[in-house]
Order: structure tokens, then sequence, then C-alpha cells
């Protein structure tokens, strides 16, 4: 019976230390900014990915680990749109969202968009346009994530 109760206690204090995953839903839905091409046109069709950098983050994508992708696509009748969810695992690094058409890319993150550090309990971050207030390859407008 000790051996059982001792194996129980052991099972619970290691599954409360381990990480626990964070929702991560990143957007740009109706209502936020559209992903437009350099002349200014919604967006279409294209692949959006979500990661983080090894190192400072850079145009030429060095160092960036995808961690989880969705498509560029109408949602609500709406061009230019993209809608994804993860879990993540918590490990303080700075989320960033790449765009790539057969026409432009961009690069764009939030100052507000940071994993936690530290394990605990359940998390969930929404990472939406409207948002982005940093852009690498790409201009950030009032109304839109331009890419270049």
């Amino acid at each position: 019976m000790k051996r059982i109760l001792a194996s129980l206690i052991l099972a619970l204090t290691l599954t409360a230390h381990s990480a626990e995953p964070v929702l991560v839903a990143y957007m740009a839905a109706p209502g936020e900014r559209t992903v437009t091409l350099p002349n200014g046109q919604p967006a279409l069709t294209g692949v959006v990915l979500i990661g983080t950098f090894t190192g400072a983050p850079n145009a030429q994508l060095r160092g960036f680990t995808v961690l989880h992708g969705t498509s560029l696509r109408r949602i609500a009748g709406q061009p230019g749109r993209f809608a994804g969810m993860v879990n993540l695992q918590p490990t303080g690094q700075k989320l960033w969202v790449f765009v790539r058409t057969a026409n432009g890319a961009g690069l764009f993150s939030s100052s507000a968009w940071t994993l936690p550090a530290a394990e605990g309990v359940f998390v969930s971050m929404f990472c939406v346009a409207s948002d982005i207030d940093q852009a690498i390859a790409g201009e950030v407008t009032a109304q839109a994530l331009v890419l270049k």
C-alpha cells in the first residue's frame, strides 16, 4: 500500500511540474488588418507560418523555427485572411508570423507576442493582426499588413 501511495504521489508531483502547453490562436480575421500585396490588393492565396528565431530576426529567415502553419485565404468572403491554432511549449520566445504569396512576403510580430517562460497553469494567447507593431520585409499600416 505504501508503494502504491508513493507511486501516486510521485506521479502527481511529476505531472504538476511538467510543462503545460500554451494554446496560441493566430489570425487576421474579418475586422483585423488585411494581408495585401505590394500593389495594395488583398492577397488571395499563400502560406502563413508561425515560429520563433534562434538569434536575431531577419528577412532571410536564418534561424527561423516553424512551429505551425496555415493558409492565406478568404474568411467570411473577405480575402487576405488567415487563422490557425496550435499548442506550444512555454519557452519565453517571441512569436513571428511569416506570410508568403507568389507576389510578396512579409515577417510580422508584436511586442505582446512572447510565450510564457515558466511552466504553470494552462495559458492561451491570441496573436491577432491588430496587435502587430513590428515588420521585417513588410509594412504595417492602420488597415493592412503589406507584403514586399
